[in-house]
């Protein structure tokens, strides 16, 4: 019964087709013997990566093939972490560029032979860039919500009881969505219980990373962006499935804290809170490891290694 639920199951279709174009495409190019010197593809592990390094691997085997994953892998999103199996039959790239070194050895667990190498985190270059912090006046809270609706809910409706239960006056929470998601959606699915303190932001990450206390989310990318900038995490597991955690590991509850109910975000907000100065600059301390760690500078030397400017016959 759960096969034939997953045959007639139309999700990710719409991805299979634009599998099945990447192929194709890749062919026509071969057939109108178009030259390719190199490619280098945004790369998921997703279906339509698969589909256009197979034709890559069939129609170019010897053009070298990147694929760029531009952001922190989740632990159990397993299709970043290729086969064997997908490597010899020829629907993973020859080098998968990941943007920091800590990230090289997790992405090689099912295959060792793997090619995994640094390449320039391009959309987290303000880490590196000395942009001073501007706090406000008041505690202030960043609450980022993960891409899917219902994972949101249930962080919004933590963090309502939260707000009710502890009643502290002066506290900020700014609301940041997913960009794909709808706040005014969001916001009509709670009505009145919306807390007054609770504020929508049209403002970039960078910007507002410089002007917060403290993130809580879920598995967005954005908590190790923010621990890099020693900025302390509070991480929400979804209440039902899978939890993507995006918090390498080997990284330990220091900076962070994982959070599987409404008293352990409670006492992971009074934690932080009530920082001083010298908690605070060793929590920067231990920021700057992080981003050493996980997120590699853009620079030409980078640039030029991703593009495969120099040798573009070597892999290694």
């Amino acid at each position: 019964s759960l096969i034939n639920a997953e045959m007639k199951n139309r999700k990710g279709y719409i991805l299979a087709i634009e599998g099945l174009i990447n192929y194709r495409f890749i062919k026509r190019l071969k057939e109108k013997k178009i030259k390719i010197k190199t490619v280098i593809d945004w790369w998921e592990g997703q279906t339509l990566d698969k589909a256009l390094h197979k034709g890559l691997s069939e129609f170019y085997p010897e053009v070298p093939t990147v694929g760029y994953l531009g952001y922190a892998p989740r632990n159990l999103e397993l299709q970043l972490f290729p086969t064997k199996y997908e490597q010899k039959n020829g629907v993973v790239p020859h080098k998968i560029a990941v943007i920091g070194k800590g990230f090289i050895k997790g992405l090689k667990i099912f295959n060792f032979d793997q090619k995994v190498e640094c390449a320039p985190a391009f959309r987290f270059n303000h880490l590196w860039e000395n942009i001073d912090s501007i706090y406000e006046d008041n505690f202030t809270v960043l609450v980022a919500l993960p891409i899917t609706f219902n994972d949101s809910i249930n962080i919004i409706e933590k963090m309502i009881y939260c707000v009710n239960q502890t009643s502290k006056n002066g506290i900020k929470y700014w609301i940041k969505p997913h960009p794909s998601m709808s706040s005014i959606k969001l916001k009509n699915e709670f009505g009145n219980k919306w807390p007054k303190s609770f504020n929508f932001i049209d403002m970039d990450t960078q910007s507002a990373l410089r002007r917060i206390n403290l993130v809580i989310s879920g598995m967005s990318s954005l908590c190790l962006e923010a621990m890099a900038l020693g900025i302390p995490t509070l991480v929400v597991d979804q209440e039902v499935g899978i939890q993507y955690n995006p918090i390498p590991d080997n990284l330990n509850q220091d900076l962070w804290r994982r959070c599987k109910s409404i008293q352990d975000i409670i006492e992971g907000f009074e934690k932080y809170r009530l920082r001083d100065e010298k908690e605070i600059k060793r929590h920067q301390k231990l920021g700057l490891s992080i981003r050493e760690e996980y997120f590699e500078p853009i620079n030409k030397d980078g640039v030029l290694k991703l593009l495969s400017i120099k040798g573009t016959s070597n892999f290694e």
